[in-house]
């Protein structure tokens, strides 16, 4: 595993087998914005090894999407720009950039193993957004 992307040991939460993988999330944070509340928002979640994006529900994207560009306004426009025509897309001023050192980290609690309490997994940019080229960068949510 690369240690940019694998910087902390192993997170233990609760997961209930129904022929695919439950995991009860109960927050959702973009920086100190929340995204969701409450676990009833997020619907049925389950983690499937073999997709590349993360699914949520409408709703939740919208407001995921405001709370970057909240985040963005008040952090110099996350050094980049947004596309007009694909709100899901910044191109980086610096097209060598990495979203990493100007985007929101996001942060995602779930309901711990039992004894374990609940745990926080930190997604930085790189983890929630694609490269596409030329310093564009796509959500991936």
């Amino acid at each position: 595993p690369s240690s940019a992307y694998h910087t902390g040991g192993i997170t233990w939460m609760k997961v209930t087998t129904l022929g695919y993988y439950v995991v009860h999330p109960i927050s959702f944070h973009v920086d100190s914005l929340m995204v969701a509340a409450s676990p009833h928002e997020y619907g049925k979640t389950i983690v499937d090894s073999g997709t590349t994006l993360t699914y949520i529900p409408k709703a939740m994207f919208s407001r995921l999407l405001l709370n970057i560009d909240t985040f963005c306004g008040t952090h110099h426009s996350c050094a980049a720009e947004k596309d007009q025509t694909n709100k899901n897309c910044w191109r980086m001023n610096d097209a060598n950039g990495s979203p990493d050192e100007t985007f929101p980290t996001l942060h995602l609690s779930f309901q711990g193993a039992t004894g374990a309490g609940d745990q926080t997994i930190p997604w930085k940019p790189r983890s929630y957004m694609s490269e596409r080229g030329y310093g564009i960068w796509r959500l991936s949510i």
